[in-house]
């Protein structure tokens, strides 16, 4: 490693009386290197979240709960023939072939999960047995980014799971999990264990359910319990191996005269958590093979809609946002504005504020502008002008 007393040097920057002078001297990939060190973004009890897919359903339903502190953020839309470059030390550069809409808690382009124009859906879940390897030769996305990637360049589960080794994760929110399904109704698992890719999908997937422990562990315990090859009834706890069976067998067990998307908040109620420290904050099931997307928010119990298709998902138009908890009910598409850097500074500064973080208002402010630095490839494009900063020098020491 050249130079590391660099590194080192970085490392006892908050021991010395000027590290916040020294941060703000950073290009912004360092300062979310000096983030990843500094202000980790997983303090605090572990969250817990499930997902699964009812396969059986025409629809293809995927439902998520979002389990966690507080309930802020916004829904993005995301456009395609953009140029972007991630935020990591050494980073991978795409140009989107989908647009997506997506839930986002920590700012635009780190989104917690989504769906794309193709009928791909990617959700993020914690693990905290996840350990991801070295980057070596492969660019690199953070755990968030490596949703929207995904939502970005792939239009099934398939076609991610045979990719999936073209970038690998670098942490700087949290140990995660990954669940990709599509409207055909395939899903694949993607984790790092053992700092190896392990991906899943298909038939390879003995249920279309993740939690918060690895696959393997969930399955070997759901073989215990009546429907899956045991003896042992249906466990009642909000535990992660708990909600992984109940959500399991209540996915089995669908039947199709039941309206599937009543039938999947239902699952997502069984499932639901009640601690405050990690308590359900947004319930969203999508409905795969229609392109619709309904959820309700902790709180605001109101049932809010929207369809992929209702958006304009070219670059050359402006990006769309809806803030959540603003009371809305029913059909929401009509309800989104254009994007702002001053709603994803809000966004960005909510999400660091439930972590604990503290960071200059300069660094969030780099933050927040991040976005602006794709490039829109269609005639005419946007006046992007924002353009990221990357140390070289710096990726090379590490």
């Amino acid at each position: 490693m050249r130079d590391s007393s660099r590194l080192l040097t970085m490392l006892m920057i908050p021991k010395m009386p000027h590290w916040r002078q020294i941060c703000l001297n950073q290009p912004v990939t360092r300062k979310i290197l000096l983030l990843s060190i500094f202000f980790p973004l997983s303090a605090g009890p572990a969250p817990a979240c499930t997902t699964f897919l009812i396969p059986q359903s025409r629809e293809k339903v995927m439902g998520k709960n979002y389990d966690w502190t507080h309930n802020d953020g916004m829904l993005v839309v995301n456009k395609k023939n953009l140029k972007k470059t991630a935020l990591a030390a050494k980073p991978a550069q795409w140009v989107s072939r989908y647009g997506s809409v997506t839930f986002n808690q920590h700012g635009r382009e780190l989104p917690l999960g989504g769906i794309n124009e193709a009928g791909l859906a990617v959700e993020v879940m914690w693990l905290d047995d996840s350990s991801h390897p070295p980057a070596g030769q492969v660019p690199q996305v953070n755990e968030l980014q490596w949703i929207q990637y995904q939502l970005d360049n792939y239009s099934s589960a398939a076609e991610l799971a045979a990719n999936a080794d073209k970038i690998v994760v670098a942490k700087v929110f949290a140990p995660v999990h990954y669940l990709a399904c599509d409207k055909t109704g395939e899903c694949a698992s993607i984790e790092y264990i053992s700092r190896k890719l392990r991906v899943r999908v298909g038939k390879d997937l003995f249920v279309n359910t993740m939690a918060n422990d690895t696959y393997n562990s969930s399955t070997a315990f759901l073989r215990n319990f009546k429907g899956f090859g045991g003896d042992r009834d249906i466990p009642s706890g909000e535990d992660s191996l708990s909600r992984f069976v109940r959500a399991s067998s209540l996915a089995k067990n669908y039947v199709q005269q039941n309206p599937a998307e009543e039938y999947a908040f239902g699952i997502l109620q069984s499932v639901h958590q009640t601690d405050p420290e990690k308590a359900t904050q947004w319930s969203i099931v999508y409905s795969l093979a229609a392109g619709h997307v309904a959820f309700r928010s902790q709180g605001d119990y109101k049932l809010q809609t929207l369809a992929i298709s209702a958006f304009d998902y070219s670059c050359s138009q402006p990006v769309k946002t809806l803030e959540l908890n603003q009371g809305w009910s029913g059909d929401v598409s009509g309800n989104f504005i254009p994007y702002t850097r001053a709603l994803n500074r809000k966004v960005v500064e909510r999400g660091l504020k439930d972590t604990g973080a503290e960071l200059p208002p300069e660094l969030i402010d780099e933050i927040a502008a991040y976005p602006e630095s794709a490039i829109c490839l269609e005639n005419p494009p946007l006046n992007l002008s924002y353009k990221v900063s990357v140390d070289e020098s710096f990726v090379e020491g590490l």
